[in-house]
């Protein structure tokens, strides 16, 4: 009887072990995808990853030190120091450029004067001449005095440097003359100036105002005549025809 009892209990013990192995078995295989998926989510160096968020070190900012905190504002006050030398220089320049530029138009405005100044006797000749004019009837003395104006002026202009461009019977050239027309001449090779419409002047070595010339093209062809000055008697045809 009590063979039969330690069967029964025996074959019960061993029907649970086999229904916990089943158990345990399903569970394990129920849990090999997850256990796959996370171990796809493994970092390199094979730890799981954490669902928590990771919290970033930060190393709290340090006050700087007393002798820190001196060199920064002895730097700070450098800098101050040097832009105001900057803005002082800025404000030396321009004060500079402005007196230059009074400077210059003062020295324009009195150049001006003198240019006008040393015009005056000029004018006053010309005033005088015609009161002459009006009060005198002697054409030659009229003559004079309008020629006596004339070298005023003219002597004037030469203390000013101003001098007349040579034209008539120069050879023309276009950084002197500028030529108005072209026209034959008897007395001028072709390229020469053969007279002057209005003249020119120079102030130092620059052009004030061009000379206006007529520039000759050759002597005129005669009649009967080509422009090398041969006539038709003598061409080796005509010769040889006689």
């Amino acid at each position: 009887m009590s063979d039969d009892k330690t069967s029964s209990g025996t074959s019960t013990e061993e029907t649970q072990a086999s229904e916990a192995q089943d158990i345990d078995t399903s569970t394990s295989g129920d849990a090999g995808p997850q256990e796959d998926a996370q171990q796809d989510y493994q970092g390199e160096a094979g730890a799981p990853l954490s669902q928590e968020p990771v919290a970033m070190e930060t190393t709290p900012a340090q006050p700087p030190t007393p002798e820190q905190a001196a060199a920064l504002q002895k730097e700070v006050e450098s800098l101050r120091a040097q832009l105001a030398s900057l803005q002082r220089h800025a404000a030396d320049l321009d004060n500079i450029r402005k007196r230059h530029q009074r400077d210059r138009e003062r020295e324009l405005a009195e150049r001006k004067e003198r240019v006008l100044r040393g015009l005056l006797p000029v004018i006053d000749s010309f005033h005088r001449a015609i009161d002459a004019m009006e009060a005198s009837t002697d054409i030659e003395a009229l003559k004079t005095g309008s020629r006596q104006i004339y070298q005023l002026f003219t002597s004037y202009l030469e203390k000013q440097e101003v001098l007349p461009i040579a034209a008539v019977g120069e050879s023309y050239d276009p950084n002197l003359h500028e030529a108005v027309m072209q026209a034959p001449s008897p007395d001028h090779a072709e390229g020469v100036v053969a007279a002057e419409v209005e003249r020119g002047y120079l102030i130092g070595e620059r052009v004030l105002r061009h000379a206006k010339v007529v520039v000759s093209s050759g002597a005129l062809a005669t009649d009967g005549e080509d422009e090398d000055g041969r006539s038709p008697a003598d061409e080796p045809g005509e010769a040889s025809r006689d």
